[in-house]
């Protein structure tokens, strides 16, 4: 693992929703305690970051009193390249990162040599072949020198480049039975991201293409032209459950875009189901004691209950809290990622 030097921890970045968050951490005598924090709309949260965007965050991060230039950044879900695979254990003397790569490129249909792709052994199944499974996760050259260049222009340096899972893995309570998996959704603005982790480790982790906040964004906006802003009061004040909205009427009246709202909300929640299952099958030795909405997930009113309403899987759903700070300290849900990619390189204690 990475060694930081000095005593804060660099700015955790997670840009991949409609807003923007930054979290740096200090180390005091009670462990990691938040130190910074910064959340905020992006303006076009439709458009690729550019410089201008960029420009943006630095003012921020100097505003909320951040220090220093160092960065982590997650790699949004729609980038991230993750799957599944068999490989050589690890005592093989089989090329291992030659083979997970070329295993990972083929899963995506792009070259071995345009990707970048990290691994990790998981528990032992109970099939009899000698191969083991392992997590493999990566991106492209191209997308990952995109973000550095972006950041780095703007007199930012990029410590890393994380993944999702890892980042929230880091930044979640560790509250669970040794053994219990917990299972976490983050809905992105072009995708949701799926994870499930035990002792700590990241047992599996996946991306739900076109099922992110623009896709919900498009379909209101669908209902008599309602432009984009209007788009983000709704998504920020309609809580989905059944009741929840304003007076019929009245001018916090938004129930009619609720049933467009759920209706999209319940096609994750089938997506959610059969991965649910799938992962339950992969580790039969790890139930899965809850799932953690973060991120952009814990910014949708009303979507814990209707998970727990909806899903048909014994699992209770909650709106996470990070626990990664001093003294029994707790941070919003929606901050969880990006405490996380603070912590990268950190080894957190037991």
């Amino acid at each position: 693992m990475v060694s930081l030097a000095g005593r804060n921890t660099p700015i955790g970045i997670d840009a991949a929703g409609m807003r923007v968050t930054a979290a740096q951490l200090c180390r005091r005598r009670g462990g990691w305690t938040l130190s910074a924090v910064a959340r905020y709309t992006r303006k076009r949260p439709d458009a690729p970051l550019d410089a201008e965007e960029i420009q943006r965050l630095r003012d921020v991060l100097r505003r909320q009193a951040f220090v220093g230039r160092d960065v982590v950044l997650a790699v949004p879900g729609s980038a991230l390249l993750a799957a599944l695979l068999q490989a050589p254990p690890p005592t093989s003397p089989a090329p291992i990162n030659a083979i997970v790569r070329n295993e990972l490129s083929q899963a995506y249909d792009v070259a071995p040599n345009a990707i970048e792709a990290s691994y990790w052994y998981l528990p032992q199944s109970n099939g009899s072949g000698q191969d083991r499974r392992v997590m493999a996760v990566g991106c492209t050259h191209e997308k990952a020198e995109a973000m550095l260049d972006l950041f780095e222009e703007a007199g930012l340096r990029v410590k890393g480049l994380d993944s999702k899972a890892w980042a929230i893995a880091r930044g979640l309570p560790g509250n669970e039975e040794p053994g219990e998996m917990v299972a976490t959704l983050d809905v992105e603005w072009e995708s949701t991201v799926l994870a499930c982790m035990c002792d700590g480790e990241v047992r599996y982790e996946r991306t739900v293409s076109d099922m992110g906040l623009k896709d919900i964004f498009e379909i209101l906006a669908d209902v008599d032209d309602v432009d984009e802003e209007v788009c983000q009061y709704v998504l920020g004040n309609l809580d989905i459950s059944e009741g929840a909205y304003g007076t019929p009427g009245s001018t916090d009246d938004v129930s009619a875009f609720r049933p467009r709202l759920v209706s999209q909300i319940d096609k994750l929640t089938t997506d959610l189901q059969e991965s649910l299952a799938y992962v339950v099958r992969q580790f039969p030795a790890e139930p899965i004691c809850r799932l953690s909405l973060v991120g952009g997930a814990a910014t949708i009113p009303g979507l814990a209950s209707h998970l727990n309403e909806k899903l048909q899987f014994d699992v209770p759903v909650l709106a996470a809290a990070s626990a990664a700070v001093a003294d029994g300290g707790t941070v919003d849900a929606d901050l969880v990622p990006a405490v996380g990619l603070a912590l990268y390189g950190e080894v957190m204690a037991a």
